[in-house]
């Protein structure tokens, strides 16, 4: 308890205290959840009626006011909210009373559409993702301030001196190792190895893909670790890695749900009949299409009211035999790409490229709307791109962090007015040709 205390004292946040509501509340019935929602919406309505532009314009031409929400279902006159229409109407989402939230942070997120987003949350909202997130741990039978293995991309470029020394620190209150997962996948099988002798790690958590390669690859070299568990997310958790995985790590695999506009939506219980959504902080609706509607009950300095992240979900028919009530998402079909193959060997992680044009403000400074590269043969990648058109620095900058990372490949630059959808009908950053010849 006390490095969490620690940590919500430095950072503003409260995660100490609404864990505490949250273990409470997951054994609510389900008319306790609704009225529980119900009453966090009201708020939420209100301080958009009062402080929001976008939504006061909204909640006018509707003919509403705050005091017409009566029920969770009253929200579906609201129009669907997607990207495009946050970005077109940005300044009015910044609320007029912005000055009284605490710990207001600004980044950027991607997403299955390919459309990039500036995003904001305040010092509450990211209480309450850690604060869900910290009862997921309960569930996985590990510590919230147990040692941990992150496996994850990192920034492509060096971080700020300053930048790192906070980040030094989150990660030693926190007990938690990062893994570049854009390293390479022999590189970081033998620095688990190497933290895994120094520390009584119990948890390895990161981006499923990398984390099953990392498996595979240790299964094959006849490596076993001991943790307690392993948590996966970012990227589907597909059924055949979760026996490669925990043949590797010797536990049970949890996988969760989450996207950068919203932070954690769902979580595994270990019964191990989908992911239980956290209704206390999240209203998760589907359309005909069965794709995601999402309203943050938390997020008050930038609400995203049934907003449609593109990924589509089933909804389980039952509930959980854990007991608890919460809605369960029994499959999610989420954003999903592939490894690019280096002419020098290497095997890099598809988050790489997203990184980089973020890292270099590229993303930004040439609005991009959305950006595909495409292994099309050992030798030859085509950057395909709707965006600004790119400068000469623009593209030597990608060509050589490229190359870096796969060795001297061939890189075309395609601009393109739009980019098709997979056949499965989701946005992919990365196809890799040789994978599907």
């Amino acid at each position: 308890m006390y490095p969490t205390l620690l940590i919500d004292f430095i950072t503003g946040k409260q995660v100490q205290k609404l864990y505490d509501k949250y273990t409470e509340t997951q054994w609510y019935s389900e008319s306790d959840i609704r009225a529980y929602q119900l009453d966090k919406l009201k708020s939420l309505i209100q301080h958009c009626y009062v402080n929001v532009p976008y939504y006061s314009k909204i909640m006018r031409q509707l003919g509403m006011i705050p005091s017409d929400i009566n029920s969770l279902k009253d929200i579906n006159v609201f129009p669907i909210l997607d990207k495009p229409k946050i970005k077109e109407n940005y300044s009015d989402f910044f609320p007029l009373n912005a000055k009284k939230f605490k710990g207001i942070k600004h980044g950027q997120t991607g997403g299955t559409t390919g459309n990039s987003l500036l995003k904001r949350n305040d010092a509450i909202t990211r209480s309450s993702v850690w604060a869900s997130y910290r009862r997921f741990c309960n569930w996985m039978d590990v510590g919230y301030d147990d040692w941990n293995v992150l496996i994850k991309g990192v920034h492509v470029l060096p971080p700020s001196y300053k930048d790192r020394v906070k980040q030094s620190i989150y990660e030693y209150l926190r007990k938690t190792v990062t893994i570049d997962a854009y390293r390479g996948n022999l590189a970081n099988l033998q620095q688990l190895g190497e933290e895994i002798r120094k520390h009584d790690y119990r948890l390895v958590r990161g981006y499923s893909q990398a984390i099953y390669e990392v498996a595979r690859l240790a299964n094959e070299r006849g490596l076993k670790f001991a943790v307690k568990a392993v948590s996966t997310t970012a990227e589907p958790l597909l059924p055949e890695y979760r026996p490669v995985i925990r043949d590797a790590f010797g536990c049970e695999v949890y996988d969760q749900y989450g996207c950068g506009e919203i932070g954690g939506i769902a979580y595994e219980c270990d019964k191990h009949q989908g992911l239980h959504v956290t209704e206390e902080r999240v209203l998760v609706e589907t359309n005909d299409k069965n794709e995601v509607l999402l309203t943050d009950l938390d997020n008050f300095v930038m609400p995203f009211i049934r907003y449609w992240n593109g990924d589509e979900v089933e909804i389980a028919s039952q509930k959980c035999t854990c007991g608890r009530n919460s809605k369960v998402i029994k499959k999610i079909r989420g954003r999903t790409s592939d490894y690019l193959f280096g002419i020098n060997g290497a095997k890099v992680h598809w988050g790489y490229i997203f990184h980089l044009l973020w890292d270099t403000r590229m993303a930004l400074q040439r609005n991009f709307v959305k950006f595909q590269l495409v292994q099309i043969s050992p030798y030859e990648l085509v950057f395909r791109h709707v965006s600004d058109p790119l400068t000469t620095e623009d593209m030597d900058i990608i060509i050589k962090t490229t190359h870096s990372k796969l060795g001297d490949m061939k890189l075309t630059f395609v601009k393109e007015s739009d980019i098709e959808c997979s056949a499965s009908g989701k946005y992919r950053w990365v196809e890799n040709r040789l994978i599907t010849k």
